[in-house]
Parts: structure tokens; C-alpha cells; sequence
């Protein structure tokens, strides 16, 4: 009788609350039931930002389930149930008693999956107008048993005719049950669906009311990429009407038409989010059409096809970005058929605000190919994308890091020039933060340890690219150019000479050292293996690696001159060795 009104309706407590008046509801004097009674029938208070009309069924709802559960158990109130119940349904016209029997089930979270079962059968003697209804009353969720029935589900795998029958003679009576074409058209059977049998389906949606496309235009969609392949060919003339009809509401309607994806702390992913999107089935549609395979060098993407694609382009708000990932997932596809026409409709958006660029990006580094020619152009924009700190947010920092010092290490052949000059690498590296440098330093190890391996590109790129400036110096930095130098054991003599005067001491990120136990660079170069320990390992000995004691006893034995050396003997007596 104390707990506050949010604690006496809380839904984790339900269960505890409602066994507990089982038990003692007919013992309690009846000046506490009515109490108890007038707490009951309050309702639970609003939640914040829920609309009216949801909070009366909602408190309705909850009413309901714990009155008719209690007086299931044996409670006997004070006031008319039949009469209380039939004003609460009102509220709440979809309320059953059936729901009442879990009002007490336990809230505890458990493990399993929930099976879908699409059992059919007993809609298969039923006529078509009649086939919806049946498989609704049929349907349900069975949460303690963890099944889903979804029998319309199989029969639009396996009767596909008897299912278009149904929805056929529902929309006779002008009857579109959302529901029910979702299932239909998602079913992954109409991907398998013959050329005419998807000509009969997409007839009727293009029958369909601008209202009625509005409410399943994600499946519909969704469909029409399915089936675009075969469509384009048998049947185009019924593909670019149904694209018509949904440009027509895209451009009318914008908000029918967002992703399926919901964004997680408003920083979109437009990658995802177009993938999952009607724009961004649309423009994967688009791509599927024949008229653009096996264009030949001299020819361009045709008129007709570009002005499709521009359509898409022009939509309002983020449903052209979803367009616009999806194209720019094909940008090297894209510039070597149509360059004036790619700068002019795709790459022109990274002159736009950064939502737009966003999407570009998020396409490109999809699929990050890029021919020289299109580094050329998108070069300025991808230095300056090195100093967006959104990028690495978005996992792009590796893929851009490879890019630019993928064509800053490919020399031509016959100038000797690089697309990305020492100088302007080096200021890249300069102004970059960090993280950058230190994904630029891994990419280079991936380029020493790569199959065409040019080692004297790494030599220069230490001498003349990588910054001396003080902003470039840092424990994980240090580890860094470690690590590169004892990635490659031909290469390590050359490699730790550059280095020793570009380190300082390390920290217990020094993981490199590991590497060394089983190594041959110290058999190779014992000398400088200690110099370069005797640069990074950090004055605290309880942060040296494990396995360092053995490496210095290894020095002397490969060199034992060096036994001698006041550097290897000043380690070891700091290690106790």
C-alpha cells in the first residue's frame, strides 16, 4: 500500500505483485481490497514523449490483464468486473481475456530461437476470397513455445498462383492487406519466379493506388530489384512504368520512403541504410539493366539510362544519398564508361554539404577501386578527407591511408613521377593526426612484406617523406617504424639505420619485441639489434616484455665481442642477468 503508483505498475514487478495478492487478496480486510481495487483500476501513468491515444490503450491493456488475471486466480472484488471490463474495451478494442492468462509469466530473459512455421495445408481447400482470413486467424506468435505461424508465408513459397489468387480477390473489393503483400512479395521464391509469372504480379502493382504503393513500397521495391534482370528483358515496357509510378510518389512523398535500417545515435551509415532502402533498390535495379553491358570503349552510357539514374539523384532529402551510395559503390564502373557524366552527376557531390559527401564516401569505400585516372580527380578531395576526424568514425582511415600511399609508392615507369609527390606526403603526414600516421607506417609493412616488394620505396619513403617534426613523435609511433623495420630480415640492416635517430623510448605498447625470440635478424645484425633495444626499451624494466632476457643472452651468444659492450652489459645488469 506504500509503493508509489510507477513501482505498483512496473513491469518487471508484475509478476512478484500479482502472486503475492493471489495469495493474500481473500484475507485482507476490506477496507484494504478497496484500496488495493482503486490502485487497480488507476492505470499506469504516461511515458515520455508517448502519444494520447497510445497511452489510453496501453493503460487500458494493462488494467485489463491484471483484473481478469487476479479474478482467474480466485480474487473477489468489490465492484462489478463485467461492467468495469466492458468500459476499459472500449479503450482497448484489440484487448482479448486470453492475454491476461501471462500477466504473471515470468520477464526473465532466456535463450532460443524462435522457429517460423509455415505449415499450409488448410488454406489450400479455401477460395481465394476467402485464403486471407483463414491465414490471419491462423497466424500468431507463440512466445513461451518460441514459434511463429505464418502459414500465407508458405503458401507463398510453394502456391504462389493460389497466393496472387487471394491477394487478387481481396483487391477486387479494394482490399490491400499490408501485411499480406509483404509476405508475398519478400518471399524469397519470387527471386526464382518465371518471366511471366513476375509480368502477372508487377500488372497489378501497377494497378495499385498511389496510397496503397505508399504503405508496401520497401517490398514492392525490394520485388522489382528481384526481378529486374528478367523483367528488363522480357518485359520493359511493365519495368519502367512501375519505375515511373514510384519515381511519381518518391518525388510527392518522400517521407513513405525511408530505410529500413534505424539509425543508431543520429550518425548515419548511409552504406547500410541505402542497401536497405526503396531509393537504394531502385538504383541497384538501375544497374541491372542489360542496355548498359558490354558498352565498348568509344561508347557512353546511354541518354535514356543517365536520365533514370539522375532521377534518383535529384530526390529530396537523404532518399538520393541512398541512391548515391549505391552508385558510388560503382565508381570506377562508372568513370571509365562515362567520365564527364560521373564528375558532372556523382563526383560533384563532394562539392555539396557533408551529408552528401557522407554518402559518397561510404559508397566509395565500399568498394574502394580507383583507376589513375580517377585518383587524379578525387585526389584533392581525398587529402583533405585525411584531416576529417568523422572518417576514422566511420572505419574508412585504413582504406584511405592505402590509397594514398598506395599511389605515392608506384613510381611510372617512364617519368619517374609519382601521383603523390614526397613533398605533398610528407605534408599529409605532417597535418594528419596521429591515428593516421600510424595506419600509414602498417601500410607500408603490408607494401615491404607484398609479393612485388620494391624496398628501396620504403628507404626513400624514411629519408625524404617521413616527417621529422616533433608532432610525428610518440611511443605508438616509435612502435610503429619498430615494428616496420623488423618485418622484413633482408631489409632490417638498411632499415634500423634510418630509424635508431627517428625513435625514442616506447612504452608497454612495444609488443614488437616479442617478434624477436625466434627471429634471424639478430643472428644477421646482433649490433644492431642492440642499438635499436637500447633506443625504445623504456627506463622501467617491469615494463619490458616478457622473453627480452632470453633476446640479450642470444645477442651474446651470436656476438660475443658484445659481451663487452658497456650498452648490452648496462641491459643486462638492469635486468638481472
Amino acid at each position: 500500500m506504500r509503493l508509489s503508483m510507477q513501482t505498483f505498475w512496473e513491469r518487471r514487478y508484475q509478476r512478484d505483485l500479482l502472486l503475492a495478492l493471489e495469495k493474500r487478496w481473500n484475507d485482507f480486510p476490506t477496507t484494504i481490497r478497496t484500496y488495493l481495487e482503486r490502485q487497480l483500476k488507476k492505470g499506469p501513468s504516461f511515458w515520455e514523449s508517448e502519444k494520447k491515444k497510445e497511452y489510453v490503450n496501453r493503460r487500458a491493456c494493462s488494467i485489463l490483464n491484471r483484473l481478469y488475471w487476479l479474478d482467474e486466480h480466485g480474487c473477489r472484488f468489490n465492484f462489478n468486473l463485467n461492467k468495469e471490463s466492458k468500459k476499459l474495451r472500449k479503450q482497448a478494442p484489440d484487448w482479448q481475456p486470453k492475454y491476461a492468462a501471462h500477466a504473471a509469466s515470468s520477464v526473465e530473459s532466456r535463450g532460443g530461437s524462435m522457429e517460423r512455421q509455415t505449415e499450409h495445408s488448410s488454406l489450400l481447400s479455401e477460395p481465394p476470397d476467402t485464403i486471407l482470413q483463414k491465414a490471419k486467424e491462423l497466424s500468431g506468435t507463440d512466445f513461451d513455445g518460441l514459434r511463429e505461424k505464418d502459414p500465407f508465408a508458405g503458401l507463398s513459397s510453394e502456391r504462389p498462383d493460389l497466393a496472387l489468387s487471394a491477394l487478387v480477390s481481396n483487391a477486387a473489393r479494394n482490399d490491400y492487406p499490408e501485411w499480406a503483400w509483404r509476405t508475398f512479395l519478400y518471399a524469397e521464391a519470387r527471386k526464382t519466379d518465371s518471366a511471366d509469372f513476375s509480368a502477372q504480379i508487377g500488372s497489378h502493382i501497377s494497378e495499385m493506388s498511389d496510397d496503397v504503393i505508399c504503405g508496401i513500397i520497401s517490398p514492392i521495391s525490394e520485388w522489382l530489384l528481384n526481378v529486374s534482370k528478367g523483367l528488363l528483358v522480357s518485359k520493359p515496357e511493365l519495368f519502367w512504368h512501375i519505375w515511373k509510378r514510384l519515381i511519381t510518389i518518391l518525388k510527392s512523398k518522400p517521407q513513405n520512403a525511408p530505410s529500413n535500417i534505424l539509425r543508431q545515435n543520429n550518425e548515419p551509415d548511409y552504406a547500410t541504410e541505402g542497401l536497405n532502402a526503396p531509393v537504394g533498390k531502385l538504383a541497384q535495379a538501375l544497374l541491372n539493366d542489360p542496355a548498359i553491358n558490354n558498352l565498348g570503349k568509344k561508347k557512353r552510357l546511354p541518354s535514356f539510362w543517365k536520365i533514370r539514374a539522375e532521377e534518383l539523384l535529384h530526390l529530396d532529402g537523404d532518399l538520393h544519398r541512398h541512391a548515391l551510395v549505391m552508385f558510388t559503390h560503382s565508381l570506377e564502373w562508372f568513370y571509365a564508361r562515362d567520365p564527364r557524366w560521373t564528375r558532372a552527376n556523382l563526383i560533384s557531390f563532394l562539392d555539396t554539404d557533408a551529408d552528401d559527401q557522407k554518402a559518397f564516401w561510404s559508397g566509395f569505400f565500399w568498394n574502394p577501386q580507383v583507376h589513375s585516372k580517377l585518383f587524379e580527380v578525387l585526389k584533392p578531395y581525398l587529402v583533405q578527407l585525411v584531416y576529417d576526424k568523422s572518417v576514422e568514425k566511420q572505419g574508412h582511415l585504413n582504406t584511405l591511408s592505402a590509397i594514398l600511399l598506395g599511389y605515392w609508392w608506384n613510381v611510372l615507369p617512364k617519368t619517374g613521377k609519382r601521383f603523390v609527390s614526397n613533398a605533398e606526403m610528407r605534408e599529409i603526414l605532417l597535418q594528419a593526426d596521429e591515428n593516421y600516421r600510424v595506419q600509414t607506417l602498417w601500410q607500408a609493412k603490408s607494401f615491404l612484406t607484398g609479393k612485388k616488394a620494391d624496398r628501396r620505396n620504403l628507404s626513400t619513403f624514411l629519408t625524404d617523406v617521413w616527417p621529422r617534426h616533433k608532432k610525428a613523435k610518440s611511443p605508438r609511433i616509435f612502435t610503429a617504424l619498430c615494428e616496420l623495420a623488423f618485418t622484413d630480415t633482408e631489409a632490417f640492416g638498411t632499415l634500423a639505420e634510418i630509424i635508431l635517430p627517428l625513435v625514442s623510448k616506447v612504452d608497454k605498447h612495444g609488443f614488437f619485441i616479442y617478434k624477436l625470440e625466434d627471429s634471424k635478424i639478430i643472428d644477421l645484425f646482433p649490433e644492431k639489434v642492440l642499438a635499436l633495444l637500447c633506443a625504445v626499451l623504456p627506463d622501467n624494466t617491469s615494463e619490458w616484455p616478457y622473453g627480452i632476457g632470453n633476446v640479450l643472452k642470444r645477442i651474446g651468444e651470436i656476438k660475443p665481442d658484445l659481451l663487452k659492450d658497456t650498452r648490452l652489459l648496462e641491459l643486462r645488469k638492469r635486468l638481472g642477468i
